[in-house]
């Protein structure tokens, strides 16, 4: 979801909750899934995200 809002919405904010709720789950479902692809995956997200919002200011 977090990558649908960044590329396709442009909704930094929702993308960025998304990428959160992710990035902070205590006890994911599949650990080999969290950590080898959807965490690495929200860290670039929110990478992104900071460059994006900065060069608005």
């Amino acid at each position: 979801m977090a990558r649908f809002y960044f590329e396709i919405e442009k909704d930094y904010p929702k993308a960025k909750e998304c990428c959160q709720k992710a990035i902070n789950r205590e006890k994911p479902y599949y650990f080999f899934d969290y950590y080898a692809f959807y965490r690495p995956h929200c860290e670039k997200i929110l990478k992104a995200i900071q460059q994006k919002t900065a060069d608005l200011r």
